[in-house]
């Protein structure tokens, strides 16, 4: 039985794939992505910062989540996204993978900081 939920894990992935979409449709005409462009993205990117706030329970529901928690989560981002059922997978585990790693360079570094 699982102990935590997945609402931050599901938080994370929908806002990773969000993003991902933003910066595909910029880029998908000419390929690259302007100054303007970029700056149309800020907004999404600064919703992280909610995201992260939890960033110790992130990695707590990653690691307790069942394959039914699994499934809700890639239901969540096919009924978003027109992805296919293995780019949904991929896309989930690509999305917590990053940001774990993300967080936990940015943790330890604030670390090293206070020192």
């Amino acid at each position: 039985m699982e102990k935590f939920g997945i609402e931050n894990v599901k938080a994370l992935v929908v806002w990773s794939v969000e993003l991902a979409q933003q910066i595909y449709e910029k880029i998908d005409n000419d390929k690259k992505l302007d100054f303007f462009e970029a700056l149309s993205i800020i907004p999404k990117a600064l919703e992280l910062s909610k995201i992260i706030k939890n960033a110790p329970l992130l990695k707590e529901e990653w690691q307790d989540m069942s394959d039914t928690e699994r499934e809700e989560i890639n239901k969540a981002v096919a009924e978003k996204f027109d992805l296919k059922q293995d780019e949904i997978e991929q896309q989930v585990e690509e999305s917590i993978d990053l940001v774990i790693k993300n967080v936990k360079y940015i943790t330890d570094t604030v670390s090293r900081f206070k020192k």
